[in-house]
């Protein structure tokens, strides 16, 4: 069950002294191979402290991520091959579409991050169609080398996979990793913990957030990850038991361009806030465990 964080506890810096966070169990969750053998075939063990595989949270109905102004939610039947062309004739490119609805529960957890408004690992993965991975390296003037659409660091993963859930192929161009992907396939976002702390995890899409669907930053709430285990989110945060899928789609099909928010489409970024110690091991300092190491058991011999 994934686990996200709430504004009513201690976390948030503008807030109170603790950020709560939500538990969510994905019903929609893909199979035990969904992360993928590139990923790491061992998350598929992983649970979370309650026994369980931790899923995505959600913010409450008030919070959750608004439907796109227009119709609603992006289908995909208007991307035939006449509106793909139209589409790149006015601006080429992947966005991320408010796809169709999918499953996925959630509770909220008491959470405290370490450090309230600096995140431990950032990551960012940029994407687009093939076309637009080749346009990036002849900008930078460099080659794109096939890579895939993972990143890690000091124990802690981020990967994009697809609706099987593999991992999505990649391009590494200069310093930047792009993910490939192909008008209206669904993707997920899947992250591990590696390490044995625990860890709230801020997603954004386009330059929104996954929960709320405004722009991301570092103070929103986010889902919380477990020591060595896993958690696979599958859309947009649209209410405590529902997502929209994320699809790839046109630019001006994206979630982002339909709330007058595009000018961050094509990038995908998620930042790690490690927890805070439990009460007692704060209580329990440096200098305390320098006196129980040489206390005496008979002191008066």
């Amino acid at each position: 069950m994934h686990r996200l964080v709430n504004f009513g506890l201690l976390l948030l810096p503008a807030l109170a002294l603790t950020a709560g966070c939500a538990k969510d169990s994905d019903s929609a969750s893909p199979p035990e191979s969904a992360l993928g053998t590139s990923f790491g075939a061992k998350h598929k063990q992983h649970r979370s402290r309650e026994g369980r595989r931790p899923a995505p949270a959600v913010a409450s109905e008030a919070e959750a991520a608004p439907a796109p102004r227009g119709e609603g939610a992006w289908d995909g039947a208007d991307f035939e091959a006449d509106d793909a062309i139209a589409a790149e004739d006015s601006r080429p490119g992947l966005g991320t579409a408010y796809g169709e609805s999918r499953r996925s529960s959630v509770e909220t957890v008491g959470f405290r991050r370490a450090d309230p408004s600096t995140p431990d690992v950032v990551f960012s993965v940029r994407y687009d169609d093939v076309g637009g991975v080749r346009a990036a390296a002849r900008i930078k003037r460099t080659r794109a080398f096939s890579d895939d659409a993972v990143q890690s660091h000091a124990g802690l993963s981020f990967a994009l996979l697809d609706s099987r859930g593999d991992v999505l192929p990649a391009a590494s161009v200069g310093s930047e990793l792009w993910a490939v992907g192909e008008p209206d396939g669904r993707y997920s976002l899947a992250v591990a913990n590696d390490t044995g702390s625990a860890f709230e995890v801020v997603a954004s899409v386009d330059g929104l957030d996954i929960i709320d669907g405004r722009p991301a930053s570092f103070s929103n709430r986010g889902y919380i990850i477990d020591p060595f285990s896993s958690v696979v989110i599958d859309g947009w945060r649209t209410s405590e038991d529902t997502v929209a899928a994320f699809r790839f789609s046109s630019i001006e099909d994206s979630y982002a361009e339909r709330m007058g928010e595009g000018r961050n489409v094509g990038v995908i970024g998620a930042a790690f806030f490690r927890e805070a110690p439990r009460a007692w091991e704060e209580w329990r300092a440096p200098e305390e465990t320098w006196r129980r190491d040489r206390a005496d058991p008979f002191p008066g011999r």
